[in-house]
């Protein structure tokens, strides 16, 4: 299960706590997910008790818990402190992922704003060949023009870093590249989720927030939405 924005709707984020509507969600499944992979903006800022709480809650619904920082877990700018998320998840990023279905790349947006390395790009390529499927995962925009979607556009680099023409060449090594990003939904001008395709890639945004409620599921490298609202 892929969740982007869990803290949901600004106006009504509880301090320590995702969405609402996502935690309810949970209690009411019959199935235990595989794993819940973030995509940034857990909660509404960091702490490492509320981190701790979140990983353990999560830990009743799936098996393993990942996660990529937003600025709402780790501060709104590169210079930012990132030492209270990395000592909750105990993570280094680029990190690769593999499961038996697919690969997954998740990728520090925070440190390097709206961008996925040539670092991380490279580390993918010499993992290549234990599945067919590539998932990114990040917490900022990825596909080009990012602004259309993306909820806060604060410190922006200009010019915007050229993903596609660094994710393109993954095609060569994967047969399906999907990346998603979580950094949507929390305003109602701007859509929760969206699927775009540029060249062979796959980009979906998905985060909850005013409007819709909806979180991505992966079996057997297929994407789903699943409807979370009352």
């Amino acid at each position: 299960m892929i969740i982007g924005h869990a803290d949901g709707d600004p106006r009504d984020a509880q301090q320590g706590s995702v969405d609402g509507r996502l935690a309810e969600f949970l209690k009411e499944q019959s199935v235990r997910f595989g794993d819940i992979y973030f995509t940034g903006d857990m909660l509404p800022s960091p702490s490492q008790e509320w981190f701790t709480n979140l990983k353990r809650d999560m830990s009743e619904y799936s098996g393993e818990i990942y996660a990529v920082p937003g600025n709402h877990d780790s501060g709104f700018s590169p210079n930012a402190d990132h030492s209270i998320f990395l000592q909750a998840f105990g993570m280094t990023y680029p990190a690769i992922i593999v499961k038996e279905a697919a690969t997954f790349l998740l990728v520090d947006t925070i440190e390097h704003p709206w961008a996925i390395t040539p670092e991380a790009i490279g580390r993918t390529l010499n993992n290549a060949g234990s599945t067919n499927t590539l998932f990114i995962l990040a917490n900022s925009i990825l596909r080009p023009n990012p602004t259309e979607i993306e909820n806060p556009i604060d410190g922006i680099p200009d010019p915007l870093p050229h993903n596609l023409s660094l994710i393109t060449p993954l095609r060569e090594a994967y047969a399906k590249v999907i990346v998603i990003s979580g950094n949507t939904g929390a305003f109602g001008n701007k859509p929760a989720v969206e699927r775009r395709d540029y060249q062979n890639v796959t980009f979906v945004s998905q985060g909850l927030g005013v409007n819709e409620g909806i979180i991505l599921a992966v079996r057997d490298d297929q994407q789903f939405t699943l409807p979370i609202n009352e």
